[in-house]
Formats: C-alpha cells, structure tokens, sequence
C-alpha cells in the first residue's frame, strides 16, 4: 500500500510517524495498534468517527471488541483499518484502469 493514497483519516493519523520502507506493513500495523489502543483508552468517540470516515464496517468492528481479551482489541480494530484501506486501494486502481 501506499502512504500516499491512504485515505485522508489514515494519513491524518500517520502524519505524526513517518515508516521505514523496511518491513513497512509490520511498522503500519504496530503504529496502528498503538493509535487504537490510545484512542479506545482515551478517545472512543474520535477512533468511531476515524472508523466510519474510513467505511470500516461497525459489525466487524463490535465484533472484535467482543473478543474476551481486551488486550488483543485495538490490533484486531488495526488490521480492519488495514483490510479496508486496502479494499479502497484495490477498487480504486481497478476503476483507474477501466476508465
């Protein structure tokens, strides 16, 4: 994926930390995670408005959050951010093409 074609609610939250091009995904998941987790400690409302704004589907979301171990719930809430960033990217190429 490219930085560059995140949609702009991710960038606004990449701006603070700029990734190595080594080992970039690993980097974009725990800089993810760690964004989560603050923003489900401190902020939920902002990290919802975040979710809808990149169409990250709520049931998916509601449904990591039942998991029993709350340690495990913002990576799971980062790697849908990251499957639905790369959904966007995947149909936005795919239109490019066509048009």
């Amino acid at each position: 994926m490219k930085e560059t074609e995140f949609h702009p609610a991710l960038q606004e939250l990449l701006k603070s930390n700029r990734l190595r091009e080594e080992n970039y995904e690993a980097q974009l998941l725990e800089f993810l995670r760690e964004e989560v987790r603050k923003l489900l400690e401190g902020d939920t409302e902002k990290l919802w408005q975040i979710l809808y704004r990149l169409d990250v589907s709520e049931m998916k979301v509601r449904e990591a959050l039942n998991k029993p171990t709350p340690s495990a719930w913002p990576e799971e809430i980062a790697k849908l951010i990251l499957k639905r960033e790369s959904e966007r990217q995947f149909w936005k190429e795919k239109y490019r093409r066509q048009g």
